[in-house]
């Protein structure tokens, strides 16, 4: 018995548009104050990135940041509702970490907000914090 053909391609054989991002998701998508969601996104990488680094469960890092766990699920899950710049940066603050902020006269057309990140990069295998080890 022969394999009927559809005349749509299939979903495999079908390209997508591909547009090149800014490199701020949140101005792409046309967001209100995409600067400061962006700002506030990176600032969580970092203390995500920190947390997991020391090993930290969920409730030990609530205990090192004075917050509650629940706020830290939420943290750590990315949503930024609720976490001003100013609580982040008291957070990275509690885990040991210094923040500048620089300001300067705008160089470009329009002025913007940027992150420098000088905290190395998480290494590879590292596991989200409150996970088990693999069974040897």
């Amino acid at each position: 018995m022969a394999a009927r053909r559809d005349s749509k391609p299939s979903p495999q054989t079908r390209r997508a548009a591909v547009t090149r991002g800014s490199g701020n998701v949140f101005a792409d998508l046309g967001l209100p104050d995409a600067d400061m969601l962006f700002a506030k996104g990176m600032l969580t990488v970092q203390i995500q990135r920190m947390i997991q680094e020391r090993s930290l469960t969920q409730v030990a890092a609530a205990r090192v940041l004075g917050m509650h766990q629940s706020d830290v699920s939420k943290l750590m899950c990315g949503y930024l509702d609720g976490f001003s710049t100013d609580r982040l940066f008291r957070m990275l603050n509690a885990l040991g970490q210094d923040v500048d902020i620089v300001v300067r006269t705008k160089r470009m057309r329009r002025a913007h907000t940027r992150i420098l990140d000088e905290y190395p990069a998480p290494r590879a295998g590292l596991r989200p914090a409150g996970k088990s080890r693999p069974a040897r």
